[in-house]
């Protein structure tokens, strides 16, 4: 009995160490700029922002896919976003608080600079 014990004790550490490796697991699958870039709370407060005032302007825009700062004229920021569907839009913000929504036909003819293009 006396070596019946540490025989048993010798078997089961050495089964619990044959057993004990772990699995390999695949690595997780790499996120993608576009997704990464959406996880940014800044990014997707202004995609939403952006979403909202081109809807009060009586536009359809489901979902703001890409955004772009243009540049300041006149004392406000001009950014440009681009609707799920390709619609794009340029927003203009004045110093005074008031925003336009214009396509970016209008937004070019306005400025003289194209949509998804610096001032």
């Amino acid at each position: 009995m006396r070596i019946a014990f540490p025989l048993i004790l010798g078997l089961a550490l050495f089964a619990s160490a044959c057993g004990g490796a772990q699995p390999q697991e695949s690595p997780e699958p790499a996120i993608s700029t576009d997704a990464a870039d959406n996880l940014i709370p800044g990014q997707a407060a202004r995609n939403v922002a952006l979403q909202t005032e081109i809807r009060s302007a009586g536009n359809d825009c489901s979902k703001v896919v890409r955004t772009f700062k243009q540049g300041v004229r006149e004392g406000g920021d001009v950014w440009d976003a681009e609707c799920e569907g390709g619609q794009s839009y340029g927003i203009v913000s004045s110093a005074d608080g008031s925003t336009e929504v214009l396509e970016c036909g209008a937004l070019e003819r306005q400025t003289g600079t194209a949509c998804w293009e610096k001032f």
